[in-house]
């Protein structure tokens, strides 16, 4: 019994220093929570002097110098043989000068016959229609004098049977009237016979009429058949003419195209044929003008929006010792390719679709060459002359406002402290005290404040696991976004517990 005894104390001393140990532990993590806990390791801190920079936020894309205008002579011949080249890779031309020579004497034939088939075509035209012609001149001079005595026929048979007619009349009239039997059966007799004439020459009359309408008939289709050979003759005959013309100038283009010549100034980057060879078609020379320079880059599909023609871009290249150029853009692809690219914050960004952009280069320098690789930056937003920190500085309290966190110098005079308290700062009297700020531009490293209290020299606390001297991080601060040597992802250590760096986790720093 005794010893069951001493085994539950022994169990109840284990269990009290348990208590005791778990107790501790959330007494000091309470206390690690509390903003009086500023003075933990100074290890742990890194301090920054505050001063004004320049921020830019920026998209990053790598691309390859090009030259800023290229142009590609060729020619529409085939099955030609290259007679002598007379540009070279290097040399400088002028717009106009003689490039390339080929053989052209069957192109000479072939124009000296399409002249000849011209000349006959023409010969054939004017044969055909003056032949045409004169047919529908005999038909319309056979229309007129068929016409003419067709008509004075009728004209004469109409007076002869209208004399006819009257004669016949008048012996009616003086058959009634003779009171003679003899002296009226000779009159009877004459009527008789004059109306027998009046009917033949009426028969005389219908049929000359019908003849006139006839014969004017015929003739007028003759002029008709006439006018239609005529007009068979011109079309023809044009046409005839306008494709031997055609077949003349495009044998005049095919020696004028010969004359290979520089359609730019520039300087020959590129000989695609040679003496004695065929050409078939295809590139001859490329001439690029090396006197400015672009970027062919692309941007990803997530930043393709952000950028316009007309911005501000910054370039840099080995081969001008990273000094910066300036650019634009000049041309945004309306439609993706194929390609790689690099997204904002100089983060890249492996894509499958990009959109090509072309930045010209503004800056003149002699170091330049096409095929170079260029960094670019393009200018998204600017900042000038501003109190800046980088991100982990900054601190959120429980009340939404952002605060800074600053070390209290020694030598600080009672004055200053009072209008410190009087701003709304918090003092703390281990050392540190806290600023309000206002949160502007963002860029790649650093985040621009402003507020009461700000003033270069100020030295601004920023949690970091390295040992990192105070002479040192003067010299760490680069307002172009180079990361602080020590700083990496900037986890917790800073006084107060619970701070983790970066961006997106950034805690209340006096919690």
């Amino acid at each position: 019994m005794e010893k069951f005894k001493r085994k539950g104390l022994k169990f109840i001393v284990i269990a009290v220093l348990a208590v005791t140990v778990v107790t501790g532990v959330v007494i000091f993590a309470m206390n690690r929570n509390n903003a009086s806990y500023v003075q933990a390791d100074k290890k742990k801190q890194a301090g920054i002097m505050l001063k004004k920079m320049d921020l830019t936020k920026s998209i990053s894309a790598t691309g390859t110098i090009e030259s800023g205008s290229s142009k590609t002579v060729s020619a529409q011949l085939n099955g030609l043989e290259v007679k002598k080249v007379y540009a070279a890779v290097g040399s400088q031309v002028k717009k106009g000068d003689k490039l390339l020579e080929f053989d052209t004497t069957d192109l000479e034939e072939n124009l000296a016959e399409a002249r000849e088939n011209l000349e006959e075509a023409r010969e054939d035209y004017n044969s055909s229609v003056s032949l045409a012609q004169s047919r529908l001149t005999d038909a319309q001079s056979t229309y007129n004098s068929d016409k003419k005595s067709l008509e004075k026929k009728v004209s004469d048979i109409k007076k002869s049977l209208d004399k006819i007619k009257k004669q016949v009349k008048k012996l009616k009239k003086s058959v009634a009237n003779a009171q003679d039997r003899e002296e009226k059966i000779s009159l009877e007799e004459q009527l008789s016979k004059a109306e027998e004439s009046k009917k033949n020459i009426q028969n005389e009359y219908e049929t000359a009429k019908n003849n006139r309408e006839n014969t004017n008939k015929q003739n007028s289709s003759s002029i008709d058949n006439a006018e239609e050979s005529l007009r068979t003759a011109r079309s023809g005959g044009q046409k005839s003419i306008k494709e031997a013309e055609k077949q003349v100038k495009e044998a005049e283009e095919q020696l004028a195209g010969c004359k290979v010549k520089a359609t730019a100034s520039g300087t020959v980057t590129a000989v695609y044929v040679e003496a004695g060879s065929i050409y078939n078609g295809g590139d001859i020379v490329q001439i690029d003008n090396i006197s400015s320079y672009k970027v062919v880059t692309s941007v990803d599909e997530y930043d393709i929006s952000s950028i316009s023609k007309g911005q501000r871009v910054v370039i840099l290249t080995a081969a001008t010792d990273e000094e910066e150029l300036e650019g634009k853009i000049t041309f945004i692809a309306p439609s993706a390719g194929n390609t790689g690219t690099s997204g904002i914050n100089g983060v890249d960004n492996s894509s499958s679709s990009g959109y090509e952009v072309e930045i010209a280069i503004n800056t003149k320098d002699e170091r330049l060459r096409m095929g170079m690789t260029a960094r670019c930056s393009i200018i998204l937003e600017e900042a000038k002359d501003v109190f800046a920190v980088p991100y982990d500085a900054i601190h959120e309290n429980q009340d939404g406002t952002n605060v800074i966190y600053v070390e209290e110098m020694p030598d600080q005079d009672v004055q200053e402290r009072e209008i410190t308290e009087e701003s709304g700062n918090t003092q703390d009297s281990n050392g540190y005290r806290e600023i309000e700020v206002t949160k502007g531009m963002e860029s790649d490293y650093y985040v621009e404040i402003s507020g009461d209290g700000l003033s270069e020299g100020l030295r601004v606390i920023i949690p970091t696991d390295s040992d990192i001297s105070d002479e040192n991080e003067d010299n760490k601060q680069d307002a172009d976004g180079i990361e602080l040597p020590g700083m990496g992802g900037m986890p917790g250590g800073m006084p107060g517990g619970g701070f983790s760096g970066g961006m997106g986790n950034r805690k209340n720093f006096s919690q």
